[in-house]
């Protein structure tokens, strides 16, 4: 249990400390695109997140715009981010041990 819980703890540094490289990037990236393309594919899906972004944001945003902007992160945005998100030292957990 340790061992698992200081492997991600050290990948959450990583990601704070070590900007993912072009390949790494580039791969995560059309990971994304690839999900929501696949999304949707999914009418029930598409329609929800739909009515979602017309109650938060008053527009439904076109896919290729999303791919754009997916497109514009840098690897250091995603550190800034990681850095914001991922404070291991304000972090709680919960275990759960068999009887």
């Amino acid at each position: 249990m340790n061992r698992s819980i200081s492997l991600v703890r050290k990948e959450l540094q990583n990601l704070q400390n070590k900007p993912l490289g072009s390949i790494q990037l580039h791969n995560a990236k059309q990971q994304l695109k690839g999900q929501l393309a696949m999304v949707e594919e999914n009418n029930n899906a598409t329609m929800l997140k739909m009515a979602k972004n017309m109650l938060d944001f008053n527009s439904i945003p076109l896919l290729e715009d999303i791919f754009v902007k997916i497109d514009a992160i840098s690897a250091s945005d995603l550190s800034d981010l990681a850095n914001e998100a991922f404070r291991v030292d304000e972090m709680s957990s919960l275990t759960f041990l068999p009887y």
